[in-house]
This record gives C-alpha cells, structure tokens and sequence, in this order.
C-alpha cells in the first residue's frame, strides 16, 4: 500500500466515518476533506474538520506512518505549521509543528474499507502492464473517452512546461523559444538532444539577419553540426563548406562534433543530414514563424507551413554528402509534418494559451489534433488489442500518457478508470467495520 491510496481513500470517504476519534480520544467530523494539493506543501488544503464540537478550518497531511512527519523534516517547514489533522494509514508516535504544536492525528489502518482495498491490491499486483486489462473491455465508451481528455490535458500541462522552461530562458522571446523547441521536434527521438545543441548554437538574430539567402542559412545549419569538417567531391557541399569557414569566423561560431548524430538503422529520408536541410528551409523561408502559426487560422495553413517548403534540389538525389540515392521528393512527408504539429506547434500553442490566459489558443491545439490520424505504435496498439477506441491524435496522445503515466508506474489510483473501479466497488459492497 502506498500513501496515494491513502489520499485516495481520505478524498473518497473510503472508511469507517462513524464514532471517528483521533489517536488520543477526540471527537472527529469530517465536514470538508480538503482540495489535493498537486505542488509542495500539505497534502489537502482547505478542510474543514470538527474536532471535540469545535471547526476547524486548515491543511491535512497524510502519510502511510505517523513518524515520516519527520522522516520528511516537516517539523522544521513553517508550510506545516496550518496542519490541522494528521491522517496516517498507522499511528507510530506522536509528532509536532515548528511552533512545538502536537497535530492532532487520525488512524485509518482499522476503518479503510475491505472492498476499496481489496481492488487496490488486485490492481497493484497485477503482473501485466495494463493493470485492469480484464476489467477494461466493459468500461463505458463514455468513460473511456472522458479519461483521454483528461489525459490530453495532463499530457499537454507536461509538455508545455518544456517550452515555458525554454521561454524563461530566451527572456521571453517566443520566436527563439519556438525556434529551439522546433529543431528538438525535427531530431525526432534519435536525434532530438543533437538538434537541440544544434539550434541552441546559433543566436536566433542569425536567421534574422540572413533570412532572405537560404544558402547562408543552411551552410551555417550544417557547418555548426559538424558536416562540413570532411573533404568533399561534389560542388554543393564544397560551396556550404565554403560559405560556412566566412561565417565561422565572423560569428565566433564553435561546431558540434559529427559524431552526436545517430544514423544507425535509419531509413534515408529520417538521416539528420535531410533533416537539416528541411529545417534550413523552414527557418529562411518563414520569418516570425511562430507568430505566423498563433495567427493562422486554419490548421491547414498551419501545415502548409511545413508541407509545402521546397528543399534545395540537391537533396532530392543526395541522403548524405556525396553519396547519391534514387530521386525522390526531399520534402517533409505528411508523417513527419504531423510529428512537427504534435511535438512543436501544440505544446507551444498550448503554452501560449497559458501565459495569456487565452482558451483560444486551447481550442487551437486540440483542434489541430484532432485533425490528425491517430498514431500507430506499441502503446496504441496495446490499447486497441483491448478493444478501446482511439480516432485521432488527440486521442492517442492521451492513450499514450495514460499508459506511460499511470499503467506503466502503477499508479492506478490516480487514473479515473481505476479510481473507477475501486469506488465501484465500493458502492457495491459498502460495509462499515
């Protein structure tokens, strides 16, 4: 048993309520349990408790034994100092406030409800994956779907904060900010680290200044990522290498080592050295791009953003330098466009949205994932063999947090759908000790 089935069963009402005492004989009324606290501090704030006939109106802590009060040095935190009840799975001594106050203190170990925990320990022991995959085919369609909107939102809040991490750092610049989240997106999983460096090494100001000459842009790309330190046989990147030595110099510019860049059991059109070109392309072609995807207003136009930028004509028969492939198209392909959109333009659109204050912006991104086919991996997959229902992106975005989140961590007790089938059961069985 863990302490989030604690707060679980403290939310719910999962216990005994009747002739309720703290561990040294107090009268206890739950009037108000308290709203949980997601960030540092007690665990519930705003309860109301009425203890001896007196209400009280504070913070609650829980803990599985009373004695991680102070394994958890909250006797030094003046944040504990409101704690107006104490609620702990098992009562191992008595602890105190900074100001020396005894919190009053509840134990649950006798009152939680067979049939809740019960269903926690089904669910927790469970060896495969998906906890409840036996359980799971005779949700709710309703419920599935309300639990992917939550996982959405979570999904973005998480991916989100990156950029707003990002956004600190620029000193509020959202066009530098995007700049630096976009090359991560193009890099993919295999080379998000890498692209990032790559971006991070060139000052936005650069692309201003040379907007308007993509090949100054793409030299300076592919010089800082450490492609243009070989010796060539073809005129291009003799010409890049060329163009990039006169930048180098005047920019202070320091490259990457070739060697960050993963190509093992890459299929050509994913090699980083086409995805730099494509990048190139994007970042000379589209000034202020960023404010040009917050005003577009049409998912659509967003996409043409991407889709439709023409890359230089040497990549159409080339996959790497000096090495010649069968001619084909060089642009972005509807997969990775979507990759772009779900990686890059949402969270950033949806980070937007936060710093403003403006559901427009909410509204935006989901729309754009809605827009989008639902992805085809191994996590989706292990949803879809379960019979659950998944039709866009924005859905199986949601599957794959939900999964990664709280399948895989076991943490069932704060999914909705398991937290479905505890309070089920307990609706079914409810009995008092």
């Amino acid at each position: 048993m863990k302490e989030d089935f604690i707060q679980f069963v403290w939310q719910n009402a999962l216990f005994d309520t009747r002739d309720l005492k703290t561990v040294d004989g107090k009268s206890l009324e739950i009037v108000s349990p308290g709203i949980l606290n997601h960030d540092s501090g007690p665990d519930f704030s705003g309860a109301f408790i009425k203890m001896e006939g007196v209400t009280w109106a504070g913070n609650v802590e829980i803990h599985m034994f009373a004695s991680e009060w102070n394994d958890h040095q909250h006797q030094i935190d003046p944040a504990y100092n409101n704690v107006v009840l104490h609620v702990v799975y098992e009562y191992d001594g008595p602890i105190k406030t900074k100001e020396g106050v005894i919190v009053p203190t509840v134990e649950l170990k006798s009152r939680l409800n067979p049939s809740a925990v019960k269903v926690y320990y089904e669910l927790n022991s469970k060896q495969q994956d998906i906890a409840c995959n036996s359980r799971i085919s005779s949700l709710n369609p309703v419920d599935w779907k309300l639990c992917l909107d939550r996982m959405i939102v979570e999904r973005l809040e998480y991916k989100s904060k990156d950029f707003l991490d990002l956004l600190e750092k620029t000193t509020n610049n959202w066009e530098e900010s995007f700049y630096i989240f976009l090359a991560r997106a193009f890099g993919f999983k295999l080379n998000a680290i890498p692209f990032t460096m790559l971006a991070q090494s060139i000052p936005y100001n650069v692309y201003m200044k040379n907007g308007d000459r993509p090949f100054v842009i793409e030299s300076i790309l592919f010089g800082q990522a450490g492609f243009l330190e070989d010796t060539f046989l073809d005129d291009y990147p003799n010409m890049l290498k060329r163009e990039y030595t006169h930048h180098k110099y005047k920019y202070g510019f320091s490259a990457l080592p070739k060697s960050v860049w993963k190509m093992s059991k890459m299929r050509p059109n994913n090699f980083p050295s086409i995805r730099i070109a494509q990048f190139s392309s994007i970042m000379s072609k589209q000034e202020k791009l960023f404010d040009l995807i917050k005003s577009s207003t049409s998912v659509e136009r967003i996409r043409a953003t991407f889709q439709d930028i023409p890359v230089h004509p040497y990549w159409q028969n080339h996959a790497q330098f000096d090495s010649t492939i069968n001619s084909r198209s060089a642009q972005l392909g509807q997969m990775a466009v979507n990759n772009l959109l779900i990686n890059a333009v949402v969270p950033a659109l949806y980070a937007y949205a936060k710093v403003n204050d403006d559901s427009t912006y909410v509204e935006k991104s989901l729309n754009i994932l809605e827009s989008i086919s639902a992805e085809n991996n191994r996590i989706t997959r292990k949803w879809l063999s379960l019979g659950m229902d998944i039709s866009s992106s924005k859905e199986s975005q949601g599957a794959i947090h939900l999964y990664n989140e709280k399948c895989a961590r076991k943490k069932c007790v704060s999914c909705s759908i398991g937290q479905k089938w505890i309070l089920k059961n307990d609706k079914q069985n409810k009995c008092h000790i």
